[in-house]
């Protein structure tokens, strides 16, 4: 269903974003942000699905700033790979990426777009509802890890997470730090471990994939359908 475009970001980088466009007229834009492992499969897929469900969708390749058509294995090379990566770039130069996506998407005839993003991309996708305002108009977060060190930013846009209770790296007082500290957004917790939205990892749970696809795809028609 998709297809690579060229998207060019403020500062004159230019990179790959997959965009999946829906048949018929669009309910919204959608950004798809990636998780430590590239626009790989799981991430076209995704973004397919999103198109599929009325939305036009675009994942911009955020590694290319760094190595141009990364698709990393959820093994622990890729793991490794893939936090070298993010580190390499930085938040900033990632964030203005997603920034360039959502005003490619909003050129593209979209009164309204949102963020969803998954692992490293959820962290990405809070920081978008905190700092992207008046790009960005909704924001659905799935087991951002770090997104506990950005507690002290408050969203400026609807924003929901989705995470996981068996998630080592977001213990239980980090969960009820989530919680505390944006009490005017949803936080689900499933009974499932980091990455249980992806088919592609061992971590993949149907049950928990199912009802935050649900619960995704009425935010997103709630806040961007126009």
């Amino acid at each position: 269903m998709g297809s690579i475009e060229q998207i060019t970001s403020s500062d004159g980088h230019v990179f790959d974003a997959w965009v999946a466009r829906p048949e018929g007229t669009s309910k919204g834009g959608v950004v798809v942000i990636q998780e430590i492992f590239g626009v790989n499969a799981h991430i076209r897929e995704v973004t397919d699905k999103f198109a599929a469900a009325g939305f036009l969708v675009a994942a911009p390749a955020l590694f290319d700033r760094r190595e141009k058509g990364v698709e990393l294995g959820y093994d622990a090379d890729g793991i490794t790979s893939g936090r070298g990566h993010v580190v390499g770039i930085g938040t900033d130069p990632q964030l203005r990426d997603v920034a360039a996506t959502a005003t490619w998407l909003r050129n593209e005839g979209m009164a309204k777009v949102g963020v969803v993003g998954y692992c490293w991309g959820g962290v990405l996708a809070f920081l978008a509802a905190t700092r992207l305002a008046g790009l960005v108009d909704a924001a659905s977060s799935f087991y951002g890890t770090r997104v506990t060190e950005f507690l002290y930013e408050q969203p400026q846009v609807p924003l929901e997470f989705h995470l996981g209770s068996k998630d080592h790296s977001l213990p239980p007082e980090a969960i009820d730090s989530i919680r505390t500290s944006f009490p005017a957004s949803d936080v689900f917790v499933y009974d499932a471990d980091h990455g249980f939205n992806c088919d592609h990892r061992a971590q993949f749970d149907e049950q928990a994939s199912a009802l935050a696809w649900e619960r995704v795809l009425a935010f997103f028609t709630t806040h961007l359908a126009t």
